[in-house]
């Protein structure tokens, strides 16, 4: 953070000894970035300024110095305002400025010092005053009986020249005067020293507000009066006028902003950055979201949930399947779809679609039919077969061997065992064979007569 520093001060002899213990001391709060202090000091001394660190004023850091001689006090510059400070004096010896002491204007030190040998110097925006004598040694004053005048330069006959901003550089000033028959003149030059304006600092808002994953942006520009070259830079919690937050940002943050001209001399602020914090959903990883399986085997979804502020998570599933794991049945073939969502109960949320490809598994046609049928010579043989599939397929029943169909009839020749094949299957042309045993028993027939002639 930029510090006070010495403006201006009454000039000393170089071997000038004050008293190396303070005789006072004053504590203040700045409300201003620039303070004349030593108003407590007695008229001819040392003013040290010490900053009082982190606003502690048991904890002082001496920062500048100055001089106060015969009642003016320095000029320093680069207060905070709000922030408190404290200048202590040191008495010096009276004696040393018994000779008229003539104070350097203020400026900087690129423009506070005279360059000519002129015998007025002042700064930019000051008066100069000089006062014209002229006399006539004859009472009668030469033949036009009274004295006449002419001005030259920057000083009229009032002998006043208010300087502007501007006016740095050498001036001449000339005055003649004139009694009929002689002229006299007389000149000076006037050095006018450039006064050196600090850079100044103009920013949009000393408090931004962000969100955790924004750019924190601070809006400042940095001028010259003088029109010189300034430096704007950042330190603290940011090095340049823009920042990409993350999500471990949140919190209020301090960044010094300064302003500053060649001479260093501008100003120092304090931006303080406001990051609000911002709930980052959870993040759902899925080892494999296509998934084949085979009717009666059994799923498996692999899914972790990871929160990148730390919170616990939840992890849920809907759809085909209400939990991790589920054995798919013979009635499933097809695609199948689960919704898995991870929440973190602030908000958060992350949801993925596994999708199951259950593949078709064929299970073959069911026969059931005796094992034996038993009828007597002249009645119906009939096979009861009923054919069921197990996955809803149409089947199909043939017969073969003693039988070509579920039915026949029997006649007085019959009698006998005989066997009879019955298959049933699906379209696939899997099922069942089975053998059925056919009794046919003798029946008894009832005797005849009859005649013929002989």
């Amino acid at each position: 953070m930029a510090q006070p520093f010495l403006y201006w001060s009454m000039p000393v002899p170089d071997d000038l000894q004050c008293q190396s213990t303070y005789s006072t001391q004053q504590q203040f709060i700045a409300d201003r970035e620039v303070v004349r202090a030593g108003e407590s000091c007695t008229d001819t001394a040392r003013v040290v300024v010490f900053e009082c660190k982190f606003n502690d004023c048991s904890n002082l850091e001496e920062t500048t110095y100055g001089y106060k001689v015969r009642g003016v006090a320095p000029e320093f510059r680069g207060f905070v305002s709000g922030n408190k400070y404290v200048y202590k004096c040191a008495t010096c010896p009276e004696d040393t400025f018994t000779q008229p002491t003539q104070p350097l204007p203020p400026g900087t030190c690129d423009g506070c010092q005279q360059t000519s040998s002129c015998p007025i110097v002042v700064r930019e925006g000051e008066t100069v005053n000089i006062r014209w004598i002229s006399s006539d040694p004859d009472s009668d004053i030469g033949p036009q009986g009274r004295l006449t005048y002419a001005y030259e330069g920057t000083v009229g006959a009032d002998g006043t020249w208010v300087t502007q901003k501007g006016d740095a550089g050498i001036h001449y000033a000339k005055a003649r005067v004139y009694d009929g028959e002689y002229w006299d003149e007389t000149d000076l030059c006037i050095e006018v020293l450039r006064v050196n304006e600090p850079a100044r600092l103009n920013l949009a808002t000393n408090d931004v507000y962000v969100r955790e994953g924004d750019v924190a942006n601070i809006d400042a520009t940095c001028s010259d009066p003088d029109g010189d070259s300034t430096t704007l830079s950042f330190s603290g919690w940011m090095n340049s006028p823009a920042k990409q937050t993350t999500y471990f940002d949140a919190g209020v943050h301090d960044v010094l902003v300064s302003c500053l001209d060649p001479s260093n001399q501008g100003i120092t602020q304090t931006v303080r950055i406001h990051v609000e914090d911002v709930n980052q959903k959870p993040e759902l990883a899925i080892t494999d979201r296509n998934i084949t399986v085979s009717e009666g085997e059994p799923v498996y979804i692999g899914a972790t949930c990871i929160d990148p502020d730390g919170d616990k998570t939840t992890i849920t599933y809907t759809g085909w399947m209400d939990s991790n794991t589920k054995t798919a049945t013979n009635k499933d073939a097809g695609l199948q779809e689960t919704t898995v969502t991870c929440e973190d109960g602030k908000g958060g949320i992350d949801s993925k679609t596994v999708t199951v490809n259950v593949i078709n598994v064929n299970h073959p046609a069911v026969l059931d039919v005796p094992a034996e049928v038993t009828v007597h010579e002249t009645e119906t043989v009939i096979v009861e077969a009923h054919c069921s599939d197990p996955d809803g397929d149409p089947t199909s029943i043939s017969y073969g061997g003693w039988m070509s169909t579920s039915s026949k009839q029997t006649g007085y020749d019959d009698a006998g065992d005989y066997d009879v094949t019955v298959s049933c299957v699906d379209p696939a042309g899997q099922g069942q064979t089975k053998l059925v045993s056919v009794h046919v028993l003798n029946k008894n027939r009832p005797p005849q007569i009859t005649w013929e002639q002989v």
